[in-house]
């Protein structure tokens, strides 16, 4: 299993910034997209996120629950199992989808948690 991206969230008072990571290109361990640049605009770290800020302010707002309708009918690890780690706590079940605040519902053994932080994995069978 490879990661290759992920939502960032920072909060701070009653503010969050969020974020998107994606590892395009990467020599380490984690996962990557792509496997060269040589599809990439030779000024693509700056034209990548002004192209995608453009594609995000031209799309209508969308209410919570709409928001998590359409993440369930696309999400590819919806009722799969998954872990998420954060530090050294580790937490293993099914993802169940999004909560109410857009966390992650993970049914456990110790039963369904609410999960606001961590790296979530999809096992795939």
């Amino acid at each position: 299993n490879k990661k290759c991206g992920g939502i960032l969230l920072k909060g701070k008072g009653t503010r969050v910034l969020i974020g998107i990571g994606v590892n395009l290109l990467s020599d380490t361990h984690w996962g990557h997209v792509l496997a060269d640049n040589k599809s990439l605009p030779p000024d693509w770290q700056r034209q990548l996120p002004a192209e995608f800020v453009s594609f995000y302010e031209g799309q209508h707002p969308l209410s919570s629950e709409s928001i998590k309708h359409k993440w369930n009918e696309r999400c590819a690890h919806l009722n799969l199992p998954v872990t998420v780690t954060d530090g050294d706590q580790i937490i293993a079940g099914t993802f169940l989808g999004l909560g109410v605040h857009g966390e992650a519902m993970i049914d456990s053994e110790s039963g369904v948690q609410s999960v606001f932080n961590g790296t979530l994995r999809w096992l795939e069978n």
